[in-house]
């Protein structure tokens, strides 16, 4: 990364940058969880194991996106077809609206069907849950077709078009910031 040549102190500036070698994934993880690190790069697998020792708050909140996105075919063809959009006869607002119902009554059924694993009973972040998972898919459900046309960046992983990228994660990353708030900030 760009730690050597100065770009990331740059970038934090007034704040000091301080950085750290661990030498494998789970003890970045637990450095992570311990509030000893801001941010870090790790596998899948330790990942994962992050996700699980967090209480199982981040666990509930991905998968309860995955749950509910797969409840939205409706509305992402409503939202991507013109041309069926004008075939029925309606307002844009009011087809995404009338086939917005079907994922967020999901949320709310996934969002009770688990509220044991979220351990906090409390009506109000269980609301919040099914309301940011909505908001999430439906982010997701009516973002613009891809678009390949855009500047390139290179990444450890590869050459990738950074528009590319910003719309692929239209929709996940909303779930990622809700599922950092309840793994953090809702105790």
């Amino acid at each position: 990364m760009r730690v050597h040549s100065g770009d990331f102190e740059k970038a934090v500036a007034p704040s000091k940058l301080t950085t750290k070698v661990f030498n494998a994934g789970p003890s970045l993880i637990e450095a992570l969880n311990a509030g000893n690190v801001d941010i870090g790069y790790v596998g899948p697998g330790p990942a994962l194991n992050g996700f699980i020792t967090s209480s199982g708050k981040m666990v509930r909140v991905i998968a309860g996106y995955v749950a509910v996105n797969a409840l939205a075919a409706g509305l992402r063809t409503v939202s991507r077809s013109a041309a069926l959009r004008r075939s029925l006869g309606r307002s844009d607002g009011w087809l995404r609206g009338v086939h917005l119902t079907v994922p967020v009554v999901g949320a709310l059924i996934f969002v009770v069907a688990t509220a044991w694993a979220g351990r906090s009973f409390v009506p109000v972040f269980d609301l919040a849950l099914a309301v940011g998972l909505s908001l999430a898919v439906l982010r997701s459900a009516t973002r613009p077709p891809m678009v390949y046309d855009t500047a390139w960046l290179v990444t450890p992983l590869g050459v990738v078009p950074v528009g590319l990228i910003t719309q692929i994660i239209r929709g996940p990353d909303l779930a990622v910031v809700l599922a950092l708030l309840f793994a953090y900030v809702i105790r």
